[in-house]
């Protein structure tokens, strides 16, 4: 994913909709054909988005944007404070008029699954197949619940084959007559079923426990909900694949939070959140010499014993995410500092 270069000078953009936005229906209203990526989640001619609305506004807001502005197959914060939904693209830029309703919207970033490449062996690897066995213990009086992408939408119903298979509880199963129980499938077409996969190995380890399912790809407000319908629905354990870029990395945001919830009432939490600290930089501002051009302070890498601004990347030809996250104390909704990327050549002139 790249901006558009017709961004304003510095690459800085400052509007409603934000940069990512303002690139795609940029690019939309050229002619350019619209594809799911890591950025978006594109339907047709349409994109998923999260709107962010100012205080008391909330029920304005979903009233106006799907009576005017065509907002559909909404799902709503239980907190009031974002409104999710498909948009036509052709419509993103209205939403900038609208600053006495709207704090920002952005696009519902996907959710990056977590799972490892293999994953039919974990019960050897954890000597699960020994304690289930030398104890005989088969999951019986367990209920656990899983967090992934979907359960059933591939076509074909592979769930009721898995389950004519054994290797998922349910009707026919003789080991474990009672089916999964979904909560919520994921509403947006077809998904990988990941959940599922996570669910087949579990029915593995444990098969005579109950199962349940949740997906928590529709956004982070909503993989935090998923948590705690899932403690509701009687889970002793929850377990999850997902990791949003828009969880607040040096603090508790709202997913954490409902892990907290659930664990401090007696529910056992285990998350595949992606480790991703090899792939990182993290530190203390510390203020560098500024180059000419660029309002503010940059950031000194090379710390007190020196003056270096930029930090050199190595990359092989694709696409990257690359995320921003800072804590100035202010609390994980608002901040008192702006800080930006700016990618340059190696002499320094900006690139975006």
């Amino acid at each position: 994913y790249t901006i558009s270069r017709d961004t304003p000078e510095g690459g800085k953009l400052v509007s409603i909709i934000g940069p990512e936005l303002t690139s795609l229906y940029n690019y939309y209203l050229a002619g350019g054909t619209s594809q799911t990526d890591d950025i978006f989640q594109i339907f047709g001619s349409d994109v998923l988005i999260e709107i962010h609305v100012l205080d008391g506004m909330y029920s304005s807001v979903v009233n106006l944007l799907t009576t005017s502005y065509g907002l559909y197959d909404v799902v709503q914060d239980q907190d009031f404070v974002a409104v999710t939904g498909k948009i036509p693209i052709e419509n993103l830029i209205s939403l900038n008029a609208l600053t006495t309703y709207i704090n920002f919207v952005r696009p519902v970033y996907p959710a990056i699954p977590t799972q490892g490449i293999v994953t039919s062996l974990g019960d050897v690897a954890m000597r699960s197949d020994f304690a289930r066995n030398g104890f005989n213990l088969q999951g019986e009086g367990v209920k656990i619940g899983v967090i992934s992408d979907s359960y059933n939408t591939i076509i074909g119903n592979p769930a009721q084959d898995d389950v004519i298979k054994g290797d998922l509880p349910g009707l026919g199963n003789n080991v474990n007559p009672n089916p999964v129980e979904v909560l919520l499938e994921y509403p947006y077409g077809t998904r990988s079923d990941e959940g599922r996969a996570m669910l087949q190995i579990i029915h593995d380890i444990a098969p005579k426990a109950t199962l349940a399912f949740r997906t928590g790809f529709i956004n982070a407000p909503d993989f935090a909900e998923a948590i705690i319908d899932l403690q509701d629905a009687g889970c002793d354990i929850i377990v999850d694949d997902i990791t949003y870029i828009t969880q607040p990395f040096l603090t508790d945001g709202i997913i954490a939070q409902a892990v907290n919830e659930v664990k401090a009432n007696g529910v056992a939490y285990f998350s595949a959140a992606g480790n991703y600290g090899n792939k990182s930089y993290q530190g203390n501002f510390i203020e560098g010499i500024t180059p000419t051009g660029i309002s503010g302070f940059a950031h000194n890498f090379a710390g007190s014993g020196g003056n270096d601004i930029y930090q050199s990347v190595s990359l092989a030809e694709g696409n990257y995410t690359v995320v921003l996250q800072w804590d100035d104390g202010s609390g994980s909704d608002n901040t008192s500092t702006d800080l930006d990327i700016y990618l340059t050549s190696n002499n320094g002139n900006t690139l975006f």
